[in-house]
């Protein structure tokens, strides 16, 4: 996100920021026990994923960040299609527990599947681990014109 944040719009680095948390925590050993969730939402989507503000973080933050470091799962992780499919339920799901709009999901997958491609440029990750599944819209009978209908 570091390399294209100065030429990202605000809300594509908002929207952007929201995906990366949602897939950090579906990536997490363990949940944090000791920290309130909001807080480390907070923490991931307001300091470690803005590259302005990252420098700046209070110490709490700090100490917030460095217990997600410390407790993420190692690239590695990518290569497993069960870890992969906790992502990718994290990120279609909102924080209530029910599934997000459409248009919001598609965002959220394309936004994992450009850093997919960054980490593989950079070789970081082989192979794009997202599942190539495309879905396919529902072609729409065509109506019948109403001035055949008399």
């Amino acid at each position: 996100m570091d390399a294209r944040w100065s030429q990202l719009g605000g809300n594509s680095r908002k929207n952007i920021a929201k995906t990366l948390t949602a897939a950090t925590i579906a990536l997490l050993r363990v949940q944090p026990s000791q920290f309130d969730p909001v807080k480390v939402r907070t923490a991931l989507r307001e300091w470690a994923f803005n590259a302005n503000r990252r420098p700046d973080a209070p110490r709490e933050v700090v100490t917030v960040l460095r217990w997600v470091e410390r407790n993420s799962l190692p690239v590695s992780t990518w290569e497993d299609p069960e870890r992969v499919d906790d992502v990718l339920r994290a990120i279609d799901t909102r924080l209530d527990g029910k599934l997000a709009a459409a248009w919001s999901r598609k965002r959220n997958r394309r936004i994992l599947n450009v850093v997919m491609k960054y980490a593989i440029k950079r070789r970081i990750l082989r192979t794009n681990p997202f599942p190539k599944v495309r879905t396919r819209r529902l072609r729409r009978r065509p109506r019948t014109p109403w001035t055949s209908v008399a």
